[in-house]
């Protein structure tokens, strides 16, 4: 996660905007954001609504799964990665499979691979790439399925999951920042009780609470608050060894499909809160791929190596 607002994180930050897989029903149609080529996957019988887990490797799994759990129409055989502001796409079929390429203007480019299969559920895989001047690449596993329990088992959940309200982004809202904090407090004691581990809680309280506005900047606070309280909650049943609490993945889920959501509706990415970079005001501050501001409230501050930034709230 991306904090500060050095050169380096915010490199960092805007290699992963487009973490999450952002699929919607292929039309063909150009629309004022990007492009995408002509035609259709020749493979019929894939129709259907999909759902889709979208699960980081290597050094960029701490990015954490993005569930995709509201379901997407795959329609005449045609799916495409969504016009996205300040990118453009290039898509090409061939029988079940599907490739793109997607350019974006300030130097992010994706290769993205799904191969669909037929059956009793439908089901798709493939993988994601993106690579960012600068940065290092992310490769992501794609799963996507007609079942939608086949797809939170996939995601290591299972019961009756559903992540929308809290994976949908609001007006971030920094005055609550007393709240998070109680909140982080009551956690950190909750899980020191269960698991002693003699570490000063005061820092884990401040690490907890910068989290919280991390997400809030980008309208995911409540998600992550979710996660925090769900965790005090159920500290009892937290693994020692890893600090894992199976019950609570489900939050933790739906702060990072916001996180994407924000992205794909914005072109931005949090870039942390130095006062040097907002010497005008703003508490919170963002890297943009395109020439908007995330929200009304902002004022535009110095580009840093070719990436817009803004100061917020």
């Amino acid at each position: 996660m991306c904090f500060k607002a050095s050169i380096m994180s915010i490199h960092i930050c805007v290699a992963g905007i487009l973490a999450g897989l952002f699929l919607s029903a292929c039309n063909n149609e150009n629309d004022k954001n990007g492009s995408s080529s002509g035609g259709a996957l020749d493979c019929p019988g894939v129709d259907g609504t999909y759902y889709y887990v979208l699960t980081p490797l290597g050094e960029c799994a701490d990015q954490g799964v993005t569930l995709l759990d509201e379901g997407t129409s795959v329609q005449n055989h045609g799916v495409v990665v969504v016009n996205y502001s300040g990118c453009t796409s290039t898509v090409t079929y061939n029988g079940c499979s599907m490739s793109s390429e997607i350019e974006c203007s300030r130097g992010l480019s994706m290769t993205l691979a799904e191969s669909f299969t037929v059956g009793d559920p439908n089901e798709v895989t493939g993988t994601q790439k993106q690579q960012f001047d600068g940065a290092m690449d992310c490769v992501y596993e794609l799963y996507g399925s007609t079942d939608r329990e086949a797809v939170l088992s996939h995601a290591g959940l299972s019961g009756d999951v559903n992540v929308s309200e809290l994976s949908t982004p609001v007006i971030p809202n920094p005055d609550n920042i007393s709240v998070a904090r109680e909140e982080c407090s009551a956690n950190a004691a909750a899980e020191e009780a269960a698991c002693p581990s003699g570490s000063d809680l005061t820092t884990t309280i401040a690490n907890c609470t910068t989290h919280w506005q991390s997400f809030d900047a980008r309208g995911c606070g409540d998600g992550w608050r979710a996660f925090v309280n769900c965790r005090t909650e159920h500290a009892a049943d937290m693994n020692c060894e890893t600090g894992e609490i199976p019950a609570c993945d489900v939050y933790q889920n739906a702060y990072f499909q916001c996180t994407s959501a924000f992205a794909s509706a914005t072109g931005c990415s949090n870039a942390g809160f130095s006062e040097s970079l907002c010497t005008d005001g703003g508490t919170y501050s963002y890297a943009c791929l395109n020439d908007s501001a995330p929200f009304v409230d902002c004022t535009e501050a110095t580009a840093q190596n070719a990436v817009q930034m803004y100061c917020c709230f």
